[in-house]
């Protein structure tokens, strides 16, 4: 496995375990990008991952492989906090969406949409407020599979994102 910086200089390596697993340690705060490598197979990487002072690390981060290529396993994004405060519906959508959190988290939330090469589609800042959902149009939006990365405070919640016509 790789780590990549946005300015696409590596920064750190390491090996998955026999069960897949690894870790980079120490990043420095930025974006980055991790790719997986194994000789003869074409991979993808997952982009935009944001090391910040609120978001000090990221788990969950999977890739699947087939016997001719590794992806990202768009089924295995996990939170990186301990239960999923956030949820989002209709999903599959035609670009219309409703964001719904539990209304007992106060404050803002940032919410970055990315495609899947990782690209950065839509942002945007929410308060957090009692009403506990706010309705997203990204029907602009080309079909495909995108990722929403909301950040609230110290915690940072994944949700893919299937948009169909």
């Amino acid at each position: 496995m790789m780590v990549r910086n946005a300015s696409n200089i590596l920064v750190a390596t390491t090996y998955t375990d026999v069960s897949g697993k690894y870790s980079f340690s120490n990043l420095p705060l930025g974006t980055y990008s991790i790719y997986p490598e194994s000789m003869g197979l074409n991979s993808t990487a997952w982009g935009s991952i944001t090391i910040n002072p609120l978001i000090t690390s990221v788990n969950g981060i999977d890739f699947k492989q087939t016997s001719t290529a590794i992806k990202p396993n768009t089924s295995g994004i996990a939170s990186v906090a301990s239960s999923q405060s956030f949820t989002i519906f209709p999903n599959p959508s035609n670009g219309e969406f409703t964001i719904q959190w539990d209304n007992s988290i106060p404050g803002n939330a940032i919410v970055d949409v990315t495609n899947i090469t990782g690209q950065h589609v839509y942002n945007t800042a929410l308060n957090l407020d009692a009403s506990g959902r706010k309705e997203l149009n990204l029907s602009q939006l080309e079909p495909g599979i995108y990722f929403i990365n909301i950040t609230s405070g110290n915690n940072r919640y994944y949700q893919k994102l299937m948009i169909q016509k």
